[in-house]
């Protein structure tokens, strides 16, 4: 970062007052810009945000920029907040874990979904798929079944035991968001990345949400066919914290049932 000649404008470190943030408020306008090193807040008169909050006014997701300036990521800040791989804090899940340890689970009900599960899985003829990992992706207490190969994986859920799928997807990376009801489709490339994003409604179905695209150096929102990284970034950000569901061989189970227990005992 090129810091200004002028010193940083003083600016009171934001505190944590029963899990809310109390953000300092600014008068100077603000603007995301980056070097090779990182991201950090400029202010209109070449000042800079340090040891400070910063809430994004476009998305509302809150960053935090360190002692010299620039955002944290995948770190813990001084007032004891995680923040993400995109600099995120998400006050609704804090570190973001996939399930809470020692959660109280309906375990008689939770078994009993898995033999919905089952069932569906040997009616369906999803050869394709051979192993299974469970998550609560949309935070109801009863857990999603994903089938996967590694490759392909596709999402089971079920209200009053009926069991609906979402679309068989093939290449990307499933995502979730702890706490919320987001189910994220990421795909990438060499010369790009794409990302859908969807939620579970009352009925089972799966509903989508929204969608961006990055093609080498322009980003894409569904109202901006072209627009900056920033706004791109809060765009994706918008939907909360995500986190990775893992759809490696040695990170899924060989059965629903096996699936279903480590669920259980976690």
């Amino acid at each position: 970062m090129q810091r200004p000649l002028r010193k940083a404008a003083v600016l009171a470190a934001a505190v944590l007052l029963g899990g809310v943030i109390t953000p300092t408020i600014t008068a100077n306008a603000a603007q995301w810009r980056n070097d090779a090193r990182g991201w950090w807040i400029e202010n209109d008169d070449g000042s800079y945000l340090v040891n400070q909050w910063y809430q994004s006014p476009s998305s509302g997701l809150w960053y935090y920029m360190g002692s010299d300036g620039y955002m944290l990521t995948n770190t813990m800040t001084p007032d004891g907040c995680y923040v993400d791989a995109n600099g995120v804090w998400n006050p609704a899940t804090n570190q973001g874990t996939q399930q809470t340890a020692g959660a109280v689970k309906d375990v008689a009900a939770i078994r009993k979904a898995a033999e919905a599960y089952n069932d569906w899985y040997n009616s369906s003829n999803m050869t394709i798929t051979d192993s299974f990992v469970f998550y609560d992706i949309d935070s109801d207490g009863m857990p999603e079944c994903i089938a996967t190969n590694g490759n392909y994986w596709i999402v089971a859920t079920q209200r009053g035991g009926n069991v609906t799928t979402s679309q068989l997807v093939r290449y990307s990376q499933p995502y979730y968001v702890p706490g919320g009801n987001v189910l994220c489709k990421h795909s990438s490339s060499n010369n790009g990345e794409n990302r859908e994003f969807f939620e579970i409604n009352d009925k089972g179905r799966f509903i989508i949400l929204g969608s961006s695209e990055r093609i080498g150096g322009t980003y894409r929102t569904p109202s901006r066919s072209s627009t900056s990284k920033a706004i791109y970034d809060d765009y994706n950000n918008s939907f909360g914290q995500l986190v990775e569901i893992s759809i490696e061989y040695e990170d899924t189970y060989r059965s629903i049932d096996a699936a279903c227990e480590a669920y259980l005992a976690y």
